[in-house]
């Protein structure tokens, strides 16, 4: 099993990132299912069918980290939210934005026992 730590789980997410559009997929459904409701907001685009991601926001402490995906172009954007009100926002690129967004989920999996050994199975996901 892999030891537990923000370097492990920094790297699992930048591993699993090497395909952009699975990524996207696949870490709007575990965030949503790792995190404490209202903390993940995932919109999809189209009406039927498989529906491709259009946005996630990601809320955390007072930050957002939003996601889109703009006519085929990904945006990322880190804001700065006090009581609801969108005080700043900065397009960031990815890397940076995938960096802040992993520092943040560690300070919540230092805060939430249930939202640390969610993102540990994340982690520890397909090791024997």
């Amino acid at each position: 099993m892999a030891e537990w730590s923000f370097d492990a789980l920094a790297a699992a997410v930048r591993a699993a990132s090497r395909d952009l559009a699975t990524f996207h997929e696949v870490l709007a459904g575990k965030l949503a299912a790792a995190l404490p409701p209202g903390t993940v907001d995932v919109k999809r685009a189209g009406l039927f069918g498989r529906r491709p991601l259009a946005e996630l926001v990601v809320t955390l402490d007072d930050t957002a980290y939003r996601y889109r995906n703009e006519g085929g172009h990904d945006t990322y954007e880190v804001a700065r939210v006090v009581r609801g009100i969108v005080l700043k926002t900065e397009r960031v690129p990815f890397p940076e934005w995938l960096d802040a967004l992993v520092r943040a989920l560690w300070r919540e999996a230092e805060r939430r026992e249930e939202t640390r050994l969610r993102l540990e199975r994340f982690l520890t996901a397909g090791e024997s």
